[in-house]
């Protein structure tokens, strides 16, 4: 397989060496569940999903403020 390779002063050579992401092995057979490391079989406690709807708002549609001026004014307050 030809390798491609990027001629730019933008890209870092050390990228070109970089191997693409391969999926592991699937389960041929029914009645498994295959799980990545983030995953999990079991479905949230009602406490977390509880504990996530008091947290969230109509916000939670919206970008986050990308000065992240709260937490600086926060960080500033409690730092001084």
């Amino acid at each position: 397989m030809m390798k491609n390779t990027i001629s730019s002063h933008y890209w870092s050579k050390g990228v070109d060496k970089l191997k693409g992401y391969e999926p592991g092995e699937q389960p041929l057979t029914e009645g498994w569940i295959k799980l990545n490391t983030n995953e999990s079989a079991y479905p949230p406690s009602q406490r977390v999903l509880q504990a996530i709807r008091n947290a969230v708002d109509e916000k939670l549609r919206l970008y986050p403020d990308p000065n992240g001026t709260a937490l600086k004014a926060t960080s500033a307050n409690h730092f001084e």
